[in-house]
């Protein structure tokens, strides 16, 4: 009897614990996390144009190392470039589908000898709306002539308990590349924001959060004495978005800080989230930042790195609108799937956020924790179309030219001890019902000791 009377004590303290801990973190509360990598899969042909970099063995290994990182991260939105090849991606896509993700293979489709736009997502909430469109102009005589480069769309819907859903619009895209191809990655540009703004006005009068990842080929230095001329011209194409990591670290004092791309003492930093904060011409939703980091030094194997990229991770929390404060819904929303928490935006030793920085909060497109200022969405926003069961499989979103629609290890173990933290923060959201469950408990034992 002694044993199974000290077990229940263990039992009883356990849950008044975690009773009298209170809540840490309300699910709403956990921060969204966006990653975006190139992962370097290139087809044979781009091989034999390059000159390679390894072999086709090493990019399996590099796929299998890539899929267990990201599947023991689980970040909410998941952006990659360079999946050209077939077999490396789908080891990468089948594990991620596996774990619940919607996922889009390719945007579009193989059109003879010409590859695809190479850019695959991930989603851990439901995709509502997806399209595609194709670079106008791109470098002829380079690598990047073989491929449909361009930039691709998906609207997600993130359910919140006890609030209405929130909207985010991912756009990805794969900039060309080449030292000498600025005057194309301008005109790029220019027609990555067209299409941005053609999406964003057809949602309305319900606001999405705009972000725009990916590999854009334009150095964007984080010190102060670098020329800035291209990465400036950049910025002021697109509109001024919000640079999240430089937004955050801007200035640091070690040029090598934040490049995502490093050949031996050179280094450039060529991949990117970007936020938009809401104006007249992109109405849209704010986003407050929490924190971005850029995971260094990630091998697949002794001397074999996951890519030649750093992937960047951005984590960001949707402010609730306004207008939606007095209307609360049930859990998660008219429609809307249960939510899936994030890892935590804290940095680490496998990232490269300035480990003297604090987990710094911005707002973007307003002043404050709170979000600012930002345009009321509407009381009765339109219901979007429900996600096309497709897109939780293998999917190839449209065809031809358009469519309309660290260690490795090291880092696996953050991200498992990431998901464990959330999910200790989610038990403990709902203190009342831990009591009752206690008190219940305690009765039981009563009634056994009786």
């Amino acid at each position: 009897m002694a044993p199974r009377l000290v077990q229940w004590a263990l039992l009883l303290g356990m849950f008044t614990a975690m009773a009298s801990s209170g809540p840490l973190e309300s699910a709403q509360d956990v921060p969204l996390s966006l990653l975006t990598l190139n992962a370097f899969y290139l087809p044979a042909i781009g091989r034999v144009v390059t000159g390679g970099w390894e072999g086709l063995d090493n990019d399996m290994v590099r796929a299998q190392a890539l899929s267990e990182l990201l599947v023991a991260r689980a970040d909410d939105f998941i952006c990659l470039q360079e999946t050209f090849r077939p077999d490396p991606r789908d080891v990468v896509l089948k594990a991620l589908r596996e774990s619940r993700y919607h996922v889009i293979e390719a945007f579009n489709s193989r059109l003879w000898l010409l590859e695809t736009a190479g850019l695959s997502f991930a989603s851990r909430h439901p995709i509502m709306d997806h399209g595609f469109e194709e670079f106008s102009e791109k470098s002829l005589g380079t690598a990047d002539a073989l491929a449909q480069k361009g930039v691709g769309y998906a609207l997600v819907q993130v359910c919140r308990p006890d609030m209405d859903p929130a909207y985010v619009c991912v756009f990805l895209t794969h900039l060309q590349a080449g030292s000498d191809g600025r005057q194309v990655r301008q005109s790029q540009l220019a027609q990555i924001y067209a299409f941005v703004r053609s999406k964003v006005l057809a949602l309305q009068p319900q606001n999405c959060s705009i972000l725009l990842a990916g590999d854009l080929n334009v150095h964007g230095p984080m010190t102060n004495d670098t020329d800035t001329a291209e990465y400036d011209a950049m910025m002021q194409i697109l509109h001024a978005p919000t640079d999240i990591y430089r937004e955050l670290y801007y200035p640091l004092a070690d040029a090598m800080e934040g490049n995502t791309v490093q050949y031996g003492s050179f280094g450039r930093r060529l991949d990117y989230v970007l936020a938009y904060p809401p104006s007249p011409e992109l109405p849209c939703q704010a986003v407050e930042v929490v924190n971005c980091t850029v995971l260094k030094g990630l091998e697949a194997a002794p001397k074999l790195p996951v890519s030649d990229h750093a992937p960047i991770v951005a984590f960001f929390r949707i402010p609730e609108s306004p207008a939606h404060n007095n209307t609360r819904r049930g859990s998660g929303g008219s429609g809307c799937s249960e939510p899936i928490t994030s890892p935590s935006p804290s940095s680490s030793s496998s990232g490269d956020s300035p480990a003297s920085s604090p987990s710094p909060v911005r707002s973007v497109g307003g002043s404050g924790s709170d979000g600012g200022s930002r345009p009321a969405a509407s009381p009765s926003p339109p219901p979007y179309p429900s996600p096309s069961p497709s897109l939780s499989g293998n999917t190839t979103a449209g065809t031809g030219n358009s469519t309309t629609t660290a260690n490795v290890s090291d880092v696996l173990g953050e991200g498992v001890d990431n998901m464990l933290g959330a999910a200790s923060a989610a038990v403990c959201v709902v203190p009342m019902i831990v009591l009752t469950t206690t008190a219940t408990t305690f009765g039981l034992i009563m009634l056994i000791l009786a």
